[in-house]
């Protein structure tokens, strides 16, 4: 794990040594933290989402 600037912010990334592959995440809030995992390669990364159970998440639109 590391810092690293991906589409122009600094995110935490994952980078593997035996593949061709970073996964970057954000933290949304405590319970949420999107990622891309962004394939030498590929055209597009793969988006994703985590979700930690037992943590209420706080939508930006539900206040």
């Amino acid at each position: 794990m590391r810092m690293s600037e991906y589409r122009g912010i600094v995110s935490a990334t994952m980078m593997y040594d035996a593949v061709p592959v970073n996964d970057v995440f954000r933290k949304v809030d405590a319970a949420t933290v999107p990622g891309a995992m962004d394939v030498r390669g590929r055209r597009q990364p793969f988006m994703f989402a985590l979700h930690r159970e037992g943590v209420s998440r706080v939508l930006p639109h539900s206040r």
